[in-house]
């Protein structure tokens, strides 16, 4: 399924192999059009959240920063759309990582991060993530 390409991705991505992951998630995509969204349409809209922000997470790991803030904004507003409280933390600290590796202001998406963290505590988690530097291994998460 779509779906478990995505994770599939995610544990490319984590073992450093983005080339892999990148090509892993295309397939996903694929299954996720010709499969998912004939079947299964209101999975789709999340699969498509998950989908966007796992390649906003590769992008940022292979060093593509511009391409990993378009991914994350899609991500976002599909979540948004959906009325997802998550993956909006991960997707928002992946686009100030993306933001700051840009030398970019991140200061919108903190705002946001911060306005989610006082309905959620869990957020906060991920705004002290969004805060701190990017880990030196290049690892995104």
């Amino acid at each position: 399924s779509a779906r478990s390409r995505i994770y599939l991705a995610m544990a490319l991505r984590m073992a450093g192999r983005h080339v892999e992951a990148l090509a892993t998630l295309a397939e996903a995509r694929e299954r996720l059009e010709t499969y998912t969204r004939a079947q299964v349409p209101h999975y789709a809209a999340t699969t498509e959240t998950y989908l966007a922000y796992e390649v906003a997470r590769v992008l940022l790991g292979m060093g593509r920063p511009r391409d990993a803030l378009v991914s994350a904004a899609f991500a976002d507003g599909s979540a948004r759309r959906a009325g997802l409280l998550w993956p909006r933390p991960g997707v928002l600290r992946t686009a100030v990582w993306a933001r700051r590796a840009l030398g970019e202001s991140e200061a919108a998406e903190i705002a946001e991060l911060e306005a989610l963290a006082s309905r959620a505590p869990f957020v906060r988690t991920f705004l002290d993530e969004a805060r701190a530097p990017i880990r030196e291994d290049g690892l995104v998460y």
